[in-house]
């Protein structure tokens, strides 16, 4: 390296850091739409508690406003919503979960689709891997949090109730008689 080049000046807040793919506080991917949606929301909520506490933000109104007429051209359930009634987030969450339902229903087509049309794919879906998919829904973020999940899942699975004689009996006569004490 040559001395004489003038390198900047790299204290310990200033060297670089690797940044993450994914948001840290997201548990999974969203949207557009439903980011759209869940800030109207909050938007929504900030807005209430604003007019309940006697204050009037024209700037957050007119952003929510703004977001509404923007949603009103996709949501038609949002068209009747009252800014003012505290139980106006039940027409929202409703639009989200729609959202999340069509979202779901198109991923699982466009699967299906790939999986008919080429063979390829289908061979290696057969082929793969059996995972625990069981165990995915729920999975919290917190690595303790998560060991305790897997850890409760898999008690649920393995340690089931006793069985008395009574249960087993159905499946004794198929036992050879004397191999198993019939009574």
């Amino acid at each position: 390296m040559d001395d004489d080049f003038p390198h900047p000046c790299r204290g310990k807040d200033r060297a670089p850091r690797p940044v993450p793919r994914q948001h840290l506080k997201a548990n999974r991917l969203l949207t557009f739409q439903e980011r759209k949606l869940h800030r109207f929301r909050r938007q929504l909520q900030e807005y209430q508690v604003h007019c309940q506490r006697g204050r009037f933000d024209l700037k957050l109104h007119n952003n929510l406003w703004r977001r509404w007429t923007q949603l009103c051209v996709h949501y038609d359930s949002l068209r009747t919503l009252d800014f003012a009634d505290p139980n106006c987030f039940g027409v929202i969450e409703q639009c989200i979960s729609n959202l999340e339902q069509r979202a779901r229903d198109h991923r699982i087509q466009a699967w299906q689709n790939r999986i008919t049309q080429a063979d390829a794919a289908l061979f290696q879906w057969v082929r793969r891997e059996a995972s625990d998919s069981v165990f995915t829904e729920g999975v919290p973020l917190h690595p303790q949090a998560k060991v305790e999940h897997f850890q409760n899942e898999w008690q649920r699975m393995w340690n089931r109730a006793p069985r008395t004689a009574a249960d087993l009996q159905p499946w004794l006569v198929n036992f050879p008689s004397g191999t198993w004490n019939n009574q």
